[in-house]
């Protein structure tokens, strides 16, 4: 193919020919990377003459775009959630849009919608989204401004954690939030890992998205303990190995993960020989399709390994006739995985009824990841709406002049919308339950991914485009019916216009301290902030604030060898000095209280908490003065990434006088104000 065809052809699908990258270079992309990008993407599938599924916003008309084809009066039939409409209209009368024809429809209520459409012989059916003009926000964050805690539950350790923390530990620190004036907890995504290969310990390269992970399992509120199943948690020796596993500034996965299915599957043995509960036969037949799938995967990979694409051929079709017969042969082992997901299940409903007890606006903060671990149970069951040769990752900015590849596969776009949405919904539904905000990892991906070819370096890659409107109106409407709030995490290389996009929508943007300056590169004042947005200093990608004053993070990426070259390494501390030089002057010029501390944390938070942002977020390793980040992009073995216990265990930094000197810092500027109470 001539190199103008295909970039004609690359260009209708949505591959980006030339883009600029972080560092603000227009790059033009080779057209091998176009040939392979295409490749990954297979076949684009037929014209038709309605798009496959249409957005549309209130209070906006009802539309939809046809081929402007459509020459011939024009049938058309709605079926929504209980409603059906239908009409006829001449093609006269139809509206030139945009190279499209303007189908008007009636007024409708927020919801799904089947659209059918019927022109002279041609005929195409598609779904309507009809969504609310703007996110769900909780009327208590909508009337005053509020701040909560954010932490990564596997280093919360509490009183009777075995080894990381768990729902248990959730709840107690969702209660004693409520208790400060919070209106929030954030969490580090509750994914399933791989129980077939615990070391394998990010939250954003899960196995699956849609099933909880089963670390987080509280051992002693499992439903079904008799007074002999208590006596094992009660015993000497279960003891020891529980002071073993909560010792050290570690968290030993394989070993939490051995103790903690070896007793549970010691409970499900002994409920199994009795009637299992009703609640878990209900959920059994009425859980999402993702579960069931991530039970199957679990029970095949103690048999097969955790990777899909090594096991029999056989096995590796999700939908063939001979996994079906094998989970029929194993209904007890993929049993024993659905049960452990209905106890996950139920603890964490138990979090979301802690944080109602407590009184939090807000509620629990989840997160969803941008994407799956490819050899994982997401991967194996959607494998044919996937670019599998392809990863998405990042292009060069300052920070990483080599871009960055997170070995996650994108979805194809035309089969996402010819699924009419469907893994999406019920991705959100699944990580909007018992959740009171979400925040959408890389939210840029509703309008773009970078994609790399497989086996070429980050550098080689392109944007790859999305339907912006349809994936916004479902997220919308998914917003409402679960009442939950939504942030979209939007930082690195964003589109111009994007955040605006996204604010019209009522998604929240998040502004982190590190990254928000003014045209002429100085902190950007609190008061221009937005208002719709979550407010933080770092986030899990970025050293602690102390660890950030200090250059720890630095220093690490000296230790690891991880500059491209001397010129980088001295830019970058000196680009270092400079911020740390215009924080402090612009905390003192705002008369901060701790704005000459050695490192001025107190003063930092007060910055935020004088922001309009709607909300705040406090990471309880700033007012500690940790340093050890959670995560060094662009490393694996050489840290302990997703490892480190830095904490304390939660009761205890809870009454540390650094923390509670910081609480105080930002209650003072951002009061707590009671459910209805008034705009402080």
């Amino acid at each position: 193919m001539r190199a103008s065809a295909l970039r004609r052809r690359a260009a209708a699908v949505g591959i980006a020919g030339s883009y600029r990258d972080g560092i603000g270079r227009r790059v033009r992309v080779p057209s091998a990377t176009l040939g392979a990008v295409l490749e990954a993407l297979g076949e684009a599938g037929e014209a038709t003459i309605l798009p496959p599924v249409t957005a549309s916003f209130e209070p906006d008309p009802v539309a939809a775009l046809l081929d402007s084809e459509c020459r011939e009066a024009v049938s058309w039939r709605l079926e929504g959630e209980g409603e059906v409409f239908a009409g006829k209209i001449g093609a006269v009368r139809l509206e030139a849009d945009r190279g499209s024809l303007r189908l008007p429809l009636p007024s409708l209520s927020p919801g799904y919608y089947r659209l059918q459409v019927e022109c002279g012989p041609r005929h195409a059916r598609g779904l309507l989204i009809r969504a609310p003009a703007r996110a769900w926000l909780p009327p208590d964050l909508a009337r005053h401004r509020g701040y909560g805690v954010a932490v990564q539950l596997y280093e919360m350790l509490g009183p009777g954690s075995l080894g990381s923390g768990d729902f248990s530990d959730l709840a107690g620190l969702v209660a004693a939030a409520g208790r400060m004036g919070a209106v929030t907890v954030g969490v580090n995504p509750l994914h399933a890992l791989f129980l077939s290969a615990p070391e394998r310990a990010s939250p954003y390269s899960p196995n699956s998205r849609f099933a909880l992970n089963p670390l987080y399992l509280d051992p002693g509120a499992l439903e079904g303990l008799d007074g002999w199943l208590r006596g094992i948690l009660a015993a000497p020796g279960w003891q020891a190995r529980v002071r073993a596993l909560n010792d050290g500034n570690r968290i030993d996965y394989p070993a939490v993960i051995r103790e903690k299915l070896g007793f549970a599957r010691t409970v499900w043995n002994r409920v199994r020989k009795h009637d299992l509960p009703a609640a878990f036969e209900q959920f059994r037949r009425t859980c999402p399709g993702g579960i069931r799938d991530w039970a199957c995967y679990e029970a095949l990979a103690v048999h097969y390994g955790a990777d899909y694409r090594r096991w029999p051929h056989e096995l590796r079709d999700p939908c063939g006739a001979p996994v079906e017969r094998w989970r029929s042969a194993h209904r007890a082992a993929v049993d024993w995985y659905l049960w452990l997901q209905w106890q996950a299940e139920r603890q964490l409903a138990r979090v979301a009824a802690a944080a109602s007890d407590a009184g939090l606006a807000v509620g629990l903060y989840r997160d969803l990841a941008v994407g799956s671990d490819p050899a994982g149970a997401e991967a194996w069951a959607g494998q044919t709406d996937l670019a599998t040769d392809l990863d998405i990752g990042a292009p060069p900015d300052r920070l990483n002049p080599a871009g960055q590849n997170w070995g996650l596969a994108p979805g194809i776009p035309a089969r996402l919308l010819a699924g009419s949405l469907k893994p999406f919904i019920e991705l959100l539904r699944s990580n909007m339950r018992h959740a009171g905000a979400l925040r959408i990892d890389h939210v840029l991906g509703l309008n773009r991914l970078f994609v790399i070819p497989a086996g070429h370096p980050a550098r080689a890659g392109t944007y790859l485009r999305f339907s912006f409107a349809p994936l916004v109106a479902a997220l919308v409407l998914e917003s409402h019916r679960a009442r939950c709030l939504v942030v979209g995490e939007d930082l690195g290389t964003v589109p111009r216009g994007l955040r605006r996009r996204l604010a019209r929508r009522g998604i929240f943007s998040l502004r982190l301290l590190l990254f928000e300056h003014d045209g002429y590169g100085l902190p950007r004042p609190p008061e221009d902030y937005p208002r719709d947005a979550v407010a933080a200093v770092g986030s899990h990608d970025l050293a602690p604030f102390s660890g950030w004053w200090r250059g720890a993070d630095l220093e690490r990426v000296d230790r690891l060898g991880l500059w491209p070259d001397a010129k980088t390494r001295q830019r970058e501390r000196a680009q270092r000095q400079r911020e740390r030089e215009r924080f402090r002057a612009a905390f003192v010029r705002k008369n901060l209280p701790g704005a000459d501390a050695a490192v001025p944390v107190t003063a930092a938070y007060r910055w935020l908490a004088r922001t309009p942002s709607r909300l705040l977020l406090i990471q309880p390793e700033d007012a500690l003065g940790i340093t050890e980040p959670v995560n060094v992009p662009g490393t694996t073995a050489k840290e302990p990434n997703w490892r480190r216990r830095r904490l304390p265990p939660w009761p205890r930094w809870l009454t540390d006088p650094r923390w509670l000197a910081l609480l105080r810092a930002v209650q003072e500027e951002r009061p707590p104000v009671p459910p209805g109470g008034p705009v402080p």
